[in-house]
């Protein structure tokens, strides 16, 4: 790959580099089969968790897949009905993989931080539903 290499481009080459088609990649390791194609023509960009998919299922370092990137411009990743977009953060040749594990850290906390007040929310839902009837 050059050095201008795209994330979408590092996904398709480690795909085709496994030996399988997309199809049967994306059925082995668990991405859904219209998420490639839309990856490859750029309807979506591609979760840290699909990215880590990948790595796996190709046997290549998380790292490589950001190597020779400068920026990750408007990777969005999805946490239930809110998005989180990253803009312009730099992937320096020094700890890349440190700084993408803080950065999917950084989410994985947002959408922590989501789903309690949402189970908080459904909690006290449950807890008025509950009370006797007669109580007003």
């Amino acid at each position: 790959m050059s050095k201008e290499s795209s994330l979408i481009d590092k996904i398709l080459q480690a795909i085709k580099e496994s030996g399988y088609s997309q199809r049967e990649f994306a059925r082995k390791f668990g991405i859904a089969e219209n998420l490639i194609s839309n990856w490859k023509r750029g309807f979506r960009m591609p979760s840290m968790a699909s990215v880590r998919k990948v790595a796996k299922g190709s046997k290549k370092n998380l790292a490589w897949f950001f190597e020779g990137i400068k920026s990750i411009r408007n990777m969005a990743v999805n946490t239930g009905n809110n998005s989180i977009v990253g803009t312009n953060q730099k992937v320096g040749n020094d700890g890349k993989e440190i700084k993408l594990l803080k950065k999917e850290n950084s989410l994985l906390k947002e959408e922590n931080k989501f789903l309690r007040e949402k189970i908080a929310s459904l909690e006290e839902q449950i807890a008025v539903n509950k009370k006797p009837k007669d109580i007003k």
